[in-house]
């Protein structure tokens, strides 16, 4: 227990008496969030900037406080639950938009600003903000972020981390530093996905850089329903197998669909066994190619009725209707209770039956809504809190819901973040080497474990009724194979066929303090500071696709198969893996690389938002893994964020999760004579979601990608702009790598938000432009030239690695160096693992 008195009149001296609540009826309003459980608050205080945070951490600091930050408090999982009295940050007064700018397709918004109203504000300008929960009204966007919230529009769009570009957070020792950047790079390790979804327990947001998107033309929404649950969740994956995927997905069953119609009155059919909610969006001609294949998908599964809203009234009045969802269920009793979990979409009408179950033994009533697209469950068991014995029912039912989940396959939180209700359920889904890896990355943000200390970590000790469901491990060679020990005394190289094997080599060089690189299809080994290593550590036999089930949209890879291989794979499906990386290199390298396109295509995920290392053995030769499965929100504080594009300076890859798409059933290329970066914008607005839009000093080209009725369209669109020609209807040429002719000393790979591309490379010849994404591919000549264009990018706010010839990272200071020097430390003690390599580490 801290001295809450002192702190007291320190935080009422630096932020006046009306923004510190001490008083305990006042104090009881914020000992909860949205959840079930309650704790107790120390403090209350409501800072109104960054500086007033940082007196709040700093006098907690002082008087020895825990801190636990908190928004709107709509959070269900209680990770904004205070406990044992600590300083409770609300930043729910800070509600501005700090800047909008159409242009590189960002605004700054203040943490404690409306989810909902940050699209309102964007919505005169043609733009919104895709995350969407269904507390958007109230819920803030810092709540948002700390818990990776996701929405019904997470299926297209991902969740907040694919839409959040930088972070600006109060350390626990209350300095202040800007996580990623408002480009598409940022030195050093991706801090920026670590903080989100890490539910306060590494800082407080103070401030964030979101990517906002246009509008798009036309919206479709219908209304499916079905007479079985089994026939609604099999029209979910035939919708997929027919390559749609829609922006939402929505199921409810008929207990929330009666709820729901007494509430909303949006023409909900109460007699139906469950309902679809499907919205596909895009342009004119992609939208009505979509909706005949949903509704065809949905007469073959025994549809009883599609109703497509009409107009923009009905189509938010069927919203409305979902959306009500959480407070409709007031109807059945006065109170619910849910987790969110996910599971494989095709176990759906599985898993709904064992719910159904569940309820039944416990004799409660149970109602869902839920995403199915992405398999994200919302069981809601409704009772009345003043029944005796009525909750510790609820509580027991919903534990076995969560097992239920996991055994078939699925994870414990997909949106809702863990929080209190679900720490201790962290177990079924992660290996004491997974939990030892998120407390190394909370120790690097905070060595003294001040930030809400209480969640994110289950309890010591075995979590009764642990099962660990089955782990694929079809198809791929070696991982299965026994261990054999390695001796690299004298070894230039070593080529591991197992997971066991390399962490031998690990073990075997952290005693020898022997320095190792990891090495795989050495296609971006120019990427990063050149190393003197004792030994390559090869990657290639870890090789073959582990598991892949195209209905599922993921497949489990050996870190070392050639992308290429990987590829057909996915292609003999009917899927692609969207990273833009030779097909020599290898999973575990090419996952470094981001999907490069416009900023418009947001719902065409990257590398960094579609991977899940699953076996990372670091340093120190623990076997660290991102969780079960890739998910909409991927559970609780972890390394996942870190390594990826870390250089092999944290561990090494074994084993990579990723989550793939449908191939897209035409392609095209144009191309137009003129200025490139006059016309690249002007292209990138006309056609809406290119797959992307190349510059070059004399010309521009468009790939585009889609369905054939979209992509005659988006021609159309491009030739009002200009005369563009249609140079190939095959598969697009990948953008890099890309090599000029003749060769040069130095190839520079220069990122800037898109805006400043022009400033960047006037005057300049022979470089090549990703025109919406700020990234330039510039040749070099000499040591002088790079020093004049690394100054110039640095004047612009970007960084300028060289990815061919000498030159490394260059002189870019990595935000937060303490903390990455840590995390470093913490997966590196022995210091092995391509020193000197990475940013500053």
């Amino acid at each position: 227990m801290g001295d809450l008195a002192s702190a007291r009149r320190e935080l009422e001296a630096a932020l006046g008496p009306d923004r510190v609540l001490a008083d305990p009826l006042a104090l009881r309003v914020y000992a909860r969030d949205a959840s079930m459980v309650e704790g107790s608050a120390g403090l209350v205080v409501f800072p109104g900037s960054t500086e007033d945070v940082v007196a709040c951490v700093r006098a907690a600091a002082r008087h020895g406080l825990a801190v636990v930050p908190r928004g709107a408090g709509t959070g269900l999982a209680g990770g904004a639950t205070p406990i044992d009295d600590p300083l409770v940050v609300v930043t729910s007064r800070m509600t501005r938009i700090l800047e909008v700018r159409t242009d590189d397709r960002l605004a700054w918004v203040e943490p404690g600003l409306a989810n909902l109203e940050l699209s309102r504000a964007l919505a005169p300008l043609g733009f919104t903000f895709a995350p969407d929960p269904s507390s958007q009204q109230t819920s803030s966007i810092g709540g948002n972020v700390n818990t990776n919230a996701g929405g019904p529009h997470c299926l297209a769009y991902g969740a907040t981390a694919a839409h959040v570009l930088a972070l600006d957070v109060v350390l626990a020792d209350g300095s202040v530093e800007r996580l990623g950047a408002e480009g598409p790079e940022a030195p050093g390790y991706d801090l920026r996905g670590l903080v989100v979804g890490s539910e306060g327990t590494l800082g407080i947001v103070t401030a964030a850089c979101v990517r906002i998107q246009p509008v798009p033309p036309e919206v479709r929404t219908m209304l499916l329903d079905f007479t079985s649950v089994e026939d609604a969740a099999a029209c979910v994956s035939e919708v997929i197998a027919r390559g749609v995927v829609p922006a939402a997905v929505e199921m409810m069953d008929r207990g929330i669909v009666i709820a729901v119609e007494r509430f909303a009155h949006a023409g909900y059919p109460t007699d139906a066994a469950a309902v679809l909610l499907v919205e596909v969006e895009g342009l004119p001609s992609t939208v009505a190619a979509q909706t005949r294949e949903v509704e065809e998908a949905a007469r073959a599964h025994g549809v009883r009725g599609v109703r497509v809203a009409a107009d923009d009234r009905e189509r938010e009045l069927l919203w409305k209707g979902r959306r009500s969802a959480f407070g409709a269920v007031a109807q059945i009793a006065p109170h619910y209770h849910l987790h969110d979990c996910v599971v494989p979409r095709t176990r759906l009408a599985e898993v709904l039956l064992g719910v159904y179950a569940i309820a039944k033994r416990y004799g409660l009533t149970v109602t869902n809504v839920f995403h199915a697209g992405d398999g994200n469950l919302h069981p809601l068991f409704s009772f009345d809190l003043s029944v005796p014995g009525t909750l510790e029912r609820v509580l027991a039912a919903a534990d076995e819901v969560v097992r239920l989940c996991v055994d078939a396959g699925g994870t414990i939180s997909g949106e809702h973040a863990i929080g209190l209700e679900k720490r201790d359920f962290m177990p079924l889904v992660f290996s004491p080497e997974d939990l030892t890896a998120q407390a190394c990355v909370r120790a690097a943000f905070d060595p003294e474990g001040r930030m809400n200390p209480a969640e994110g970590a289950p309890r010591r000790g075995p979590l009764r009724g642990v099962r660990r469901g089955p782990r694929a491990r079809r198809g791929a060679r070696g991982l299965g194979a026994p261990r054999r020990r390695v001796d690299l005394r004298w070894s230039r190289s070593a080529t591991p066929h197992t997971a066991g094997d390399v962490a031998d080599i690990l073990r075997t060089a952290s005693a020898a303090a022997r320095p190792v690189l990891v090495v795989g299809g050495r296609q971006h080994l120019d990427r990063g500071n050149p190393v003197e290593v004792a030994t390559e550590v090869w990657t290639t036999q870890l090789d073959g696709v582990v598991a892949y089930d195209p209905a599922e949209m993921v497949a489990s890879v050996a870190a070392g198969t050639r992308v290429g291989e990987l590829r057909a794979t996915l292609a003999a499906g009917g899927q692609e893996w969207p990273v833009d990386a030779p097909d020599a290199a290898t999973v575990g390298g090419g996952d470094r690389r981001r999907r490069l396109v416009t900023a418009a295509t947001a719902r065409r995920p990257g590398a960094r938002h579609g991977a899940a290392g699953r076996a990372r053995h670091r340093g120190r030769a623990d076997r660290a893994g991102g969780g079960r499965r890739p998910s909409s929100s991927p559970p609780a504080t972890g390394s996942r964020g870190a390594m990826v594009g870390s250089l092999g300076t944290l561990g090494v890859l074994t084993q990579v999760a990723v989550k793939v798409r449908p191939l897209p059933s035409a392609v095209r290329t144009l191309r137009v004579e003129g200025d490139g970066l006059e016309l690249g914008p002007r292209l990138l607005a006309a056609t809406v979601t290119p797959a992307a839009v190349v510059a070059e000093p004399g010309a521009a080209e468009i790939r585009l990608e889609g369905w054939p009725e979209e992509i005659e369209e988006q021609t159309a669109r491009a030739r009002a702009v200009a005369p563009v020609e249609v140079v190939g209807d095959e598969t697009p040429a990948e953008p890099v790598p890309f090599d000029p002719s003749p060769p040069v000393p130095h190839l520079v790979e220069a990122a800037v938000v898109p805006s400043r591309l022009a400033d960047l490379l006037v005057g300049r010849t022979g470089w090549r432009a990703l025109v919406g994404v700020g990234i330039a591919w510039i040749p070099v000549d000499d040591a002088d030239d790079l020093a004049r264009v690394r100054a110039r990018v640095r004047e612009l706010g970007g960084i300028a690695p060289v990815i061919r010839g000498p030159g490394g990272l260059g002189d870019a200071d990595p935000p937060a160096a303490a903390v990455q020097r840590r995390l470093k430390a913490a997966f590196d003690p022995a210091g092995i693992l391509a020193p000197g390599r990475g940013w500053g580490v």
